[in-house]
């Protein structure tokens, strides 16, 4: 059977303790996982703003950086 009574008891712990102990680091692993994501877009931003593509745009193949603020594709 899966509970949480087994490895609460395998921890010497009471079972609201460990439903804290998992939903603190749930939680923990979320926000850390939002964080990193804000400012994986902050940078793309930054990036843009000062090369007028985004890192994406500049991948792709065909894209070359112009003297203007978009991509321009050979052919």
């Amino acid at each position: 059977m899966n509970s949480p009574s087994m490895p609460a008891r395998e921890l010497t712990l009471s079972v609201r303790t460990l439903h804290r102990v998992f939903e603190a680091a749930v939680a923990g692993h979320v926000r850390g996982s939002r964080l990193e994501g804000a400012r994986l877009e902050l940078l793309i931003r930054a990036f843009k703003s000062r090369n007028g593509h985004t890192p994406a745009e500049l991948a792709r193949p065909g894209v070359e950086t112009g003297s203007g603020q978009s991509p321009v594709r050979k052919g």
